[in-house]
């Protein structure tokens, strides 16, 4: 599987293990608005019934409040949010957390797919003080506090059902998409596919050689009809696709401004 893209993520190098120059996938991340209030519907390119799985799965994402007393700062708002990575017919669910601290750019984000390491992790900033923590969903309080990790079961327990999951990747035609809640929308949020994975922290979580397997895989059972792997590779295309064009490698004849 060769992968055409602007960016280069965490499981790319793992194209030099495997040859298979019959496939491709054109990694072109795009967001894309979708319904959540079905009486005032936007204009989407999806399907309703799309859509509508979409929404239930944006509305099953619990909602996070964090607010830290921090002795130099003061009483401010965490960044934290939960969102849903849709990959290769299976979804997850994670907490992407925000490092009070402005000393340590390098290593300020972080990713959980546990609410203990989370709370121990917000127990042991020494820049913060954990204040409180809200889990939210259709804008209605669930619980004043994480107990253990039920938030991470009943969300996996809800979407378990292959073909309801398969139907969106086609439909997007994509191994690859993300879901967030960063900022509650209820009237239109978007899912974004082919995301960068980097940007997630993903490759904390995922093995690069087998997250580069099981997209070829897909690609290979599921996405068999998408234009990823019908399309044809010409050198224009290609060269269009690393972000290049006509004047990249040679003297531009086009008059100058």
């Amino acid at each position: 599987m060769k992968i055409y893209s602007k960016f280069v993520d965490f499981y790319d190098f793992s194209v030099t293990y495997f040859s298979n120059d019959n496939k491709h996938y054109i990694r072109k991340t795009a967001e894309i608005s979708f319904t959540n209030d079905f009486s005032n519907p936007i204009k989407c390119p999806l399907e309703l019934d799309i859509q509508k799985r979409l929404s239930n799965i944006y509305n099953s994402i619990p909602h996070i409040e964090v607010e830290s007393t921090n002795f130099k700062c003061g009483t401010r708002r965490a960044d934290d949010y939960f969102f849903a990575l849709g990959f290769c017919g299976k979804i997850y669910l994670f907490i992407f957390a925000y490092q009070f601290s402005v000393y340590n750019e390098s290593n300020r984000y972080f990713i959980f797919n546990d609410i203990e390491k989370y709370k121990l992790f917000r127990k042991n900033n020494n820049k913060a003080k954990l204040s409180s923590i809200r889990m939210r969903r259709d804008n209605n309080i669930i619980s004043d506090r994480f107990n253990d990790n039920k938030v991470f079961t009943l969300f996996n327990d809800a979407f378990h059902d292959k073909s309801f999951l398969d139907n969106i990747f086609i439909s997007l035609n994509t191994p690859i998409f993300i879901i967030t809640n960063k900022e509650y929308i209820s009237y239109a949020p978007s899912v974004i596919i082919n995301p960068n994975l980097k940007d997630y922290l993903i490759q904390k979580k995922f093995n690069p050689i087998n997250t580069y397997q099981e997209i070829d895989m897909y690609l290979s059972n599921i996405l068999t009809c998408s234009e990823n792997n019908d399309i044809n590779m010409t050198d224009e295309l290609k060269r269009d696709l690393k972000g290049f064009d006509e004047c990249s490698f040679k003297s531009c004849r086009r008059k100058k401004c």
